[in-house]
C-alpha cells in the first residue's frame, strides 16, 4: 500500500526492491514497509496514554513506555474492544 495515496501495488514481487506508484512515490520497499507498519502502530495504539520513565537518554528514544499507564487506560474501555497487549518483545 501506498503510504501517500493508499493504492495497492498487487502486482509487485519479492524480487522488485523498489516500490513505486501511479502517484509518483517511489522508495526502497523496505524502507516503505516500515514507514506502513510504523502508521499502522501508530492508529491502533492513538487511543492510550503514553507515560515515559527513565532517564533524559531513554526518554528521547521514545521506547521506554510504561505498561502500566497502557493497561490502565485500556480498563476503560467498552468490554470488548480493548485493545491487544503490546509486544513483551520490546525492552
Amino acid at each position: 500500500m501506498c503510504p501517500r495515496c493508499g493504492a495497492i501495488n498487487e502486482g509487485i514481487t519479492l524480487s522488485d526492491r523498489v516500490f513505486a506508484c501511479g502517484c509518483g512515490y517511489a522508495e526502497d520497499r523496505d524502507v516503505k514497509a516500515a514507514k506502513t507498519l510504523l502508521l499502522a502502530g501508530e492508529h491502533e495504539m492513538s487511543c492510550t496514554r503514553t507515560e515515559y520513565t527513565g532517564t533524559p537518554e531513554e526518554r528521547k528514544s521514545g521506547l521506554n513506555t510504561s505498561y502500566e499507564i497502557w493497561k490502565h487506560s485500556a480498563k476503560r474501555l467498552e468490554k470488548g474492544k480493548s485493545p491487544e497487549a503490546p509486544s513483551s518483545s520490546v525492552s
